[in-house]
């Protein structure tokens, strides 16, 4: 009986040993997860890039322009199939900026909204072109883009 009052009485001491030396140990400070941006911070960051996609388009600088694409980005123009991959965009908006300038390109979005770590923009565009002879070309458009926090 001596000897179970005794195993018990030094593992009851083990136990507060290890409580006492847990409860000594230093406070840390948990790291709190970053705030999420305000929708002021998200419209800018937006905003800024559609400032360097017309710019890349009326500098006809390609690969200004596609570093602006995740790798697995989609395109979807108007009257065509979809292109998917940021190579296969490249390729397809490469030959189209090899074409010729292009003069002028306003993008206007209309609504900018975010979702965690996306961001989704519509609004409409409109893009000026020489045609030759002194002529100009004149698109105007619409689009809704999805863009994810890099």
């Amino acid at each position: 009986m001596m000897m179970l009052r005794n195993r018990s009485l030094i593992t009851l001491l083990v136990l507060v040993a290890m409580l006492v030396a847990v409860a000594c140990q230093p406070i840390t400070a948990q790291s709190q997860p970053a705030a999420p941006p305000s929708d002021e911070d998200v419209v800018a960051a937006v905003n800024a890039i559609w400032d360097e996609y017309e710019a890349s388009v009326i500098a006809g600088d390609i690969d200004r322009w596609i570093a602006q694409w995740t790798d697995d980005g989609v395109q979807m123009p108007p009257n065509e199939p979809f292109v998917e991959g940021k190579e296969n965009i490249y390729a397809r908006v490469g030959a189209n900026m090899a074409a010729g300038p292009t003069d002028e390109f306003v993008i206007t979005p209309l609504e900018i909204t975010s979702a965690g770590d996306w961001a989704y923009s519509r609004g409409v565009y409109t893009v000026t072109f020489p045609l030759g002879d002194g002529e100009q070309g004149f698109l105007d458009g619409k689009f809704m883009t999805i863009l994810q926090r890099q």
